[in-house]
């Protein structure tokens, strides 16, 4: 089954994991030169446009080939990845990684913000000077300096997540929800997301337990290991929403069967998870658009700086917990019908990226 869910109005193991793990500042550009026209710089000058993640996570990695590919398919002066020199996603260091941008004369920044509240005062400082910020694939809380969000509808993806596997279980018996880090805004919406679609049910299925903090290579795999030799005999259906969570399990259940009676439902798009798929050891996993986040964002950060585009208050925006001009990049449920289609290529969704490059401009008004 493949699932779409695109808005109404994007984790590709492209690193390896020690590669993601570097505490050193990436930055990925091409020369202007190099970028045949597609949307032209006139108007507002030149953009210099950064994608900056929260810290190193493999989410994150399609990000460095979609700044590449934005700078040459429209024609950006400059389109840098740059990921901030921690391990556990510090708040203060991607404040001190923005700020250094600001400083070296980046003027459109996309951010994952580590935090709903603890950019906003970084943010309003560096707008100040001049840059545009958006939040990118989550989202600070409103009132926020940022112009508007892009990112996963991610309550809406894991109720539709929670509600296959609840169907999957025969309608009845206990959920474990396997979450992601707790200063991840996208965290408490994903859990809300899950908690509606069992009381949906009406008491026929329970949450039986949140276990949380654990989206880490060192942290997910024995977390997982302690909650089967505890639980394992009361469980009939784990939904994971993060990365490391969703490898540690695909390897679990690929090598236990035992466990295979539980319905597994991943995120993402690791080796692990798309080989478990396969082996049917798992039931599916929830696909992401990372690649398309970051090229739909450089896009209309371009827009913004070199048209003098502003934000349509009236545009198709979504509302969300965090906010209402929230713009949904997409998300497809993948299992073993349609999980040939997408192995080995690129992560993200390349249609609902086409859709949304092609609406783009009705969030914004330009002169």
């Amino acid at each position: 089954m493949l699932i779409p869910v695109i808005s109404r109005g994007v984790k590709h193991p492209g690193l390896s994991i020690a590669a993601i793990a570097t505490t050193a500042v990436l930055l990925v550009g091409c020369s202007a030169t190099e970028s045949p026209s597609s949307s032209g710089n006139s108007g507002g000058g030149k953009a210099n446009i950064a994608l900056v993640p929260g810290g190193p996570n493999i989410y994150f990695a399609p990000w460095e080939q979609s700044a590449t590919d934005a700078q040459k398919q429209f024609d950006i002066a400059k389109v840098s990845y740059v990921v901030p020199p921690t391990q556990t996603f510090e708040t203060a260091v991607q404040i001190t990684t923005l700020n250094s941008l600001a400083s070296q004369g980046v003027n459109g920044m996309a951010v994952f913000p580590n935090g709903a509240t603890a950019l906003q005062p970084a943010y309003q400082r560096i707008i100040d000077q001049g840059a545009k910020i958006i939040d990118l694939a989550g989202c600070t809380k409103q009132p926020t300096p940022a112009l508007f969000c892009l990112a996963t509808d991610v309550e809406a993806a894991a109720k539709t997540q929670t509600e296959l596997v609840i169907k999957k279980m025969g309608g009845k018996g206990n959920i474990v929800f396997l979450a992601g880090q707790p200063t991840d805004a996208n965290t408490v919406q994903r859990q809300a997301g899950v908690e509606a679609a069992i009381a949906e049910t009406g008491g026929k299925v329970k949450l039986l337990q949140v276990v949380s903090n654990i989206d880490s290579p060192t942290a997910a795999t024995p977390a997982i290991q302690s909650l089967l030799a505890g639980s394992a005999d009361h469980i009939d259906g784990i939904v994971s929403t993060s990365y490391y969570p969703s490898v540690a399990g695909a390897e679990i259940w690929s090598q236990n069967s035992q466990y295979q009676r539980i319905v597994f439902a991943a995120a993402d798009s690791s080796p692990e998870v798309m080989q478990a798929i396969q082996q049917g050891a798992i039931y599916g996993t929830m696909f992401q658009n990372s690649s398309g986040q970051g090229l739909v964002a450089a896009y209309l950060l371009n827009r913004i700086i070199t048209h003098n585009c502003t934000v349509n208050a009236g545009g198709p925006w979504k509302k969300s917990a965090l906010t209402d001009r929230l713009m949904d990049s997409g998300y497809q449920f993948v299992d073993s019908s349609t999980v040939a289609d997408v192995i080995g290529k690129p992560y993200g969704l390349p249609e609902v990226t086409k859709k949304l490059l092609t609406e783009a401009d009705k969030y914004l008004t330009c002169p």
